[in-house]
């Protein structure tokens, strides 16, 4: 097994293919799939894949979104699209792709990750922590004050980060 840090702009057809193949046992109902030349991204994501020889078997996203707090503009590393094959579970690979990931905190590029997810323990394992901050979209056309969350619990890496108290504007959608 192999994990890979591979930037999205230079993903094959065949690592995005393999990569969409994952999510979409994971989700299948999901529209949100790894497309090849996203328009919305201001960096160049990043991908962290287990291969299991051309198969993409666990998976982590990251890129930088920058939010808005009651203390002013905030670049954060934005974590999204964890998942590990259902066969392959078990194996810690969903904590070793966001370890890799959580790696560009923890080397100083970014001071902390937002992210959601439904399954906030595994993330407590790894040293993140759960936030109560309420949250808005500035960005959505029609309902900016909605939260742009859809999983349950938002959480932050390292548990020791200090978010601002209030309101937090996400400055897009949810990831």
């Amino acid at each position: 097994m192999i994990i890979d840090t591979l930037r999205h702009s230079r993903l094959t057809s065949t690592q995005t293919a393999a990569i969409n193949s994952l999510q979409k046992t994971i989700w299948p109902q999901s529209r949100r799939l790894t497309q090849k030349m996203p328009l919305t991204f201001i960096d160049d994501p990043i991908h962290y894949v287990a291969w299991e020889d051309d198969r993409a078997i666990a998976h982590a996203m990251t890129f930088l979104r920058t939010i808005i707090t009651s203390q002013g503009h905030l670049p954060i590393l934005a974590l999204r699209a964890v998942c590990t094959h259902p066969a392959y579970r078990g194996r810690n690979l969903g904590r070793d792709v966001v370890t890799r990931a959580f790696a560009r905190i923890d080397g100083s590029m970014f001071v902390a990750s937002l992210f959601q997810t439904n399954v906030p323990v595994f993330y407590k394992k790894i040293g993140a922590r759960q936030v109560s901050n309420a949250f808005i979209n500035s960005t959505h056309p029609s309902i900016p004050q909605a939260s742009p969350w859809w999983d349950p619990f938002v959480m932050v890496y390292p548990r020791d980060t200090v978010l601002p108290a209030g309101c937090i504007d996400l400055n897009g959608g949810g990831y």
